[in-house]
């Protein structure tokens, strides 16, 4: 379940706690802040990796396979970061085999970040730097995270 649905759950069912304790006055204060939700997608990001489908790609080709994979991508990720925050013609390329391998692997984050990047540089868009701001910090989270697994 994604994070957005997850806190329209929860504030839905606080709206209909408070109106069973007949408390109105607090119940039209969170279903006034429901209409603010899309907001909330600001503060609640994504997981960085996906374990579950991390997991499912290990027991596909095993977990030998599925650590080597994960070498390679670090390496991956290091020289398309590069080529992307130089701004070099191949950086749509880059973000094209980041989004692709990074969202076989379980890093969901860093693979709409960068194809939210790919979009910006093929529309010629004026995010095309906002958009690399959030994939490189995309991209930062998940080298923290691979440095963890050793």
């Amino acid at each position: 379940m994604n994070h957005a649905k997850q806190l329209k759950g929860y504030i839905v069912t606080f709206a209909l706690r408070c109106v069973s304790v007949g408390r109105t006055n607090l119940h039209w204060r969170v279903l006034f802040s429901f209409r603010y939700l899309h907001l909330a997608r600001i503060f609640v990001m994504k997981p960085i990796l996906d374990h579950t489908k991390l997991q499912g790609l290990e027991a596909i080709i095993g977990k030998e396979k599925c650590e080597a994979a994960l070498g390679r991508f670090q390496e991956e990720l290091r020289s398309c970061l590069t080529a992307i925050e130089a701004g070099r013609p191949e950086r749509a390329e880059s973000a094209h085999r980041l989004a692709g391998v990074a969202g076989l692997l379980g890093f969901d984050d860093l693979e709409e970040r960068s194809r939210h990047f790919l979009a910006a540089v093929h529309q010629k868009t004026d995010n095309i730097a906002s958009s690399t701001e959030a994939l490189v910090k995309a991209a930062h989270r998940a080298e923290e995270v691979l440095a963890a697994r050793g």
